[in-house]
């Protein structure tokens, strides 16, 4: 099961499991889920790790965002991805804007807080 995963899974059907991850996984602070479908818990991962996944998430911020808008879109509407999906989009971030509304997400907002403390040590 992936983070936020509700017991009701009609929605598979309509959104690819990947694109439905990409929305769960940017919507909290607790999990990274992998491109594998590991699930990792952001505060135990070393900085050297978040540093990483932030590296590796930035440069896809585009596709990322489109993800998202996917999810919104054809995930059924009282579903876990489709809540996670309309929390991202909530103030209505366009392509232009993809890397500063990834910036904005809570996954990279954590993991930014995480690398900033593990420098104050």
């Amino acid at each position: 099961m992936l983070p936020g995963d509700d017991d009701d899974h009609e929605w598979w059907l309509n959104v690819e499991p990947e694109t439905i991850r990409v929305a769960l996984t940017l919507a909290q602070t607790a999990w990274w889920v992998d491109s594998e479908g590991t699930p990792h818990w952001v505060d135990s991962m070393t900085a050297r790790h978040r540093r990483a996944v932030t590296a590796y998430l930035l440069p896809r911020a585009r596709d990322l965002l489109v993800a998202v808008q996917e999810t919104s879109l054809r995930a059924r509407p009282d579903s876990a991805p489709h809540r996670a999906a309309d929390q991202l989009l909530a103030n209505a971030p366009t392509l232009a804007g993809a890397e500063r509304w990834l910036e904005s997400t809570p996954l990279i907002r954590r993991l930014r807080q995480l690398n900033r403390s593990n420098q104050e040590q």
